[in-house]
């Protein structure tokens, strides 16, 4: 909407340094599938369905920007 709108900047709460990871709501889905079926392996042990990529905020709105042609500036 901001690019829709002619929004020239767009200013980010915090630093934007707090690192994410994303994931992909169906490898979640089969994550969460094969931990159930194999209940027994891991029980009393923690499950790790992370991707271990992480993503800055920062980074993530610089991509975003970019992936929609917005041109505006990022405070």
């Amino acid at each position: 909407m901001r690019k829709k709108n002619g929004v020239t900047e767009r200013t980010l709460w915090g630093s934007g340094s707090p690192q994410r990871e994303f994931l992909y709501a169906p490898d979640v889905a089969d994550a969460t599938v094969f931990a159930l079926e194999n209940a027994a392996k891991f029980e009393n042990q923690h499950y790790n369905i992370g991707s271990g990529d992480e993503l800055s905020i920062k980074e993530l709105a610089l991509t975003l920007a970019k992936v929609i042609g917005w041109e505006g500036e990022l405070k």
